[in-house]
Order: C-alpha cells, then sequence, then structure tokens
C-alpha cells in the first residue's frame, strides 16, 4: 500500500511508504478512513478498535503460502507413495496399502505441524503473542479450529486468529480430499 502521509496528523508517518502495521501509522490510516467514512455518508461505529487492514495484509499472503506448500508436498506425497505401491505384487499389497496410507498420515501431521509454526512464527513476529511456545498452542488451537487452550490473541489481532482457523478449514479438507484420492488409488482390490 502507498499512501501520502499528512505529517500535521502524525509527524512520524510522513513518508512515502506506509506501514499498515506500525500503530503510529494505524492511528493515520483510521483518521482518514474516518474522514472518508467509505463513502457511506455516515461513520462506522467501533471501526477505529479494528486492525482489519493489518490483519488481512498479513494473513492472506500466509494462507497462499500454506495452501500452495500443502498441495505442493501432497501431490508429490501421494504420487511417490501411488508408484511405490503399484509396484507391490500378490500378497504384499495389503502390506504396502497400510504402510502407504500410515506414511501418508504421518506426513499429513506433520505437514499441519510445520504450517501452523508458520502461523505461530507470524504471531511471535508481530508481538501478537509473547513466545514461541504460547504462539504454537495458540496456532495449533486455531488452525485445527479446537480453541481451547486458554490462549487468546490481542483484540487487535483477533481477525488474524480468525483467518488462520479458515486456513485450518481449507487445509483440512484438501487432506481429507487427498487421502480419499490416495485410498482410490492405492487400495488392493478395487471393485468393478
Amino acid at each position: 500500500m502507498k499512501f501520502i502521509a499528512d505529517s500535521r496528523l502524525v509527524p512520524d508517518c510522513a513518508v512515502r511508504s506506509f506501514d499498515p502495521v506500525s500503530p503510529t501509522c494505524y492511528r493515520l490510516l483510521v483518521l482518514r478512513a474516518d474522514r472518508r467514512n467509505f463513502g457511506l455518508g455516515r461513520s462506522m461505529p467501533g471501526w477505529k478498535n479494528l486492525n482489519w487492514i493489518a490483519d488481512w495484509a498479513w494473513g492472506l499472503p500466509l494462507l497462499i503460502v500454506t495452501v500452495v506448500l500443502h498441495v505442493s508436498v501432497f501431490l508429490l506425497l501421494v504420487r511417490t507413495l501411488v508408484n511405490k505401491t503399484r509396484s507391490g505384487t500378490g500378497k504384499h499389497s495389503h502390506g504396502y496399502f497400510i504402510v502407504a496410507l500410515a506414511l501418508i498420515a504421518l506426513g499429513a501431521a506433520a505437514l499441519h505441524s510445520f504450517e501452523a509454526s508458520l502461523w505461530a512464527l507470524l504471531y511471535m513476529r508481530l508481538g501478537a503473542l509473547p513466545d514461541g511456545i504460547t504462539a504454537m498452542l495458540y496456532s495449533l488451537g486455531a488452525i485445527t479450529s479446537y480453541g481451547h487452550a486458554g490462549v487468546f490473541l490481542e483484540d487487535r489481532w483477533k481477525l488474524l486468529g480468525a483467518i488462520e482457523a479458515m486456513n485450518g478449514l481449507i487445509l483440512f479438507g484438501l487432506t481429507t480430499a487427498f487421502l480419499f484420492s490416495a485410498i482410490e488409488e492405492i487400495r488392493p482390490t478395487r471393485r468393478g
């Protein structure tokens, strides 16, 4: 985003490059948004308390990265295991099927954990959570939509947590689709 800051309103933001995460620059953005009222002709109650721009600016790129990573790793994993399983013959095909599914499930768990750790790193980078353990606990709770860890984000970053939960739903849906596809491809006996 590029804005030209009004140095009379917020002197620290009198630069051409605008950082939506900076609290000082954020105040400038809220002041400008209130002046324009988003073209609605009326003010938007409570908008000053929401930091949606920063949440979306950080959350959407990470959502895209995790989905692309997820699909890429699963395509590679399933393709590799399908090729290995199809090379098994006769009495070994059931054993290969079981091992292949176990490896896919293990890969899925590791991949989901890695993706949650990317979100945890983001929370720590933004200062939304104090340390790695708390950030990972929150992230795992959000990405799985479990949410019972008792760890909460500051009000400023609550939408970012909801974006992570949405990301988790997408990732688990993709995992289910890939598992179903893998079972269809590698099961030892096919129905006619």
